[in-house]
């Protein structure tokens, strides 16, 4: 787990862009404001939502989890191949089909 410790010097910004901002590019706002909303940013000692608005003197403390690694395997799957060629493959994707790992679909 990789620990950041910031303290705020000015009034007024999001927790989510502070975090996005002080880590320099290492997680995006939208990673900020989920780990902030999984109660893994402390404010103070205290679990903060995404909007909180910070205040000169603030100590933000976020923990951010190891990676998990994943394993993509191939699935045989039907597919409906309207044209391929060489170069190009074109699929008609059924309505649904999920096409890469996403929250709520790993495989």
């Amino acid at each position: 787990m990789k620990t950041y410790s910031f303290t705020a010097e000015s009034s007024g910004e999001r927790i989510d862009k502070f975090l996005s901002d002080m880590t320099e590019g290492e997680l995006t706002r939208t990673a900020a404001a989920a780990l902030a909303e999984s109660g893994s940013c402390l404010v103070n000692g205290k679990p903060v939502k995404k909007n909180y608005k910070l205040r000169a003197g603030d100590c933000a403390e976020l923990f951010v989890p190891d990676p998990v690694e994943t394993q993509l395997l191939p699935e045989d799957i039907p597919l409906d191949i309207v044209y391929e060629d060489n170069d190009l493959l074109v699929v008609n994707k059924p309505k649904g089909m999920v096409v890469h790992p996403a929250a709520g679909h790993p495989s």
